[in-house]
């Protein structure tokens, strides 16, 4: 029974890669030859998302779902989560894959691993293992070497693609 539990993993695993990667391409089409705007495409997206989670979780456990709503800290839990996590994330990633292209941003968004990577050294007051150590340079080394090739004197990408978050003109 574990291997059959085990296969279904990663065979869901896998096509959430597929789907994030078909997703990345259809945002760039969708944001450098259509010109759809990103503000746009954000929240048509998350709100079709949620629907359709909410939809299929109501199906699966009926009125279950709202027991999540009984208290006032699970539900600031779930505001909080729902902007600075999912929204944050997404908004991001989207927006640099208006400036950039879905490549350079699924591989700078690999990169927020390691905020939680140190975030949980503090909290649990342990220093990450030899694997995260090695993780976290060779990420920043790939990182770094993505958005410079290599040069100390200048950008390979563009600049908003890395640090500001503007609509384009």
């Amino acid at each position: 029974m574990q291997t059959k539990t085990h296969l279904k993993g990663v065979i869901y695993a896998s096509l959430a890669g597929i789907f994030w990667g078909m997703a990345g391409i259809a945002s760039e089409y969708l944001f450098q030859d259509q010109h759809v705007s990103v503000y746009w495409m954000m929240g048509v997206k998350m709100s079709l998302s949620a629907l359709t989670l909410l939809g299929l979780a109501y199906y699966l456990d009926g009125k279950k779902i709202f027991l999540v709503f009984k208290s006032f800290k699970d539900i600031l839990g779930i505001v909080l989560f729902s902007i600075l996590g999912l929204a944050g994330v997404q908004f991001t990633y989207s927006m640099t894959v208006n400036y950039s292209n879905a490549t350079v941003a699924t591989i700078i968004q690999t990169l927020g691993i390691l905020p939680v990577i140190f975030y949980s050294a503090i909290i649990f007051k342990q220093l990450p293992g030899r694997k995260q150590w090695i993780a976290t340079i060779t990420a920043l080394i790939g990182a770094w070497l993505l958005v410079t090739k290599g040069s100390f004197n200048q950008l390979a990408i563009s600049k908003e693609a890395i640090i500001e978050v503007q609509q384009k003109s």
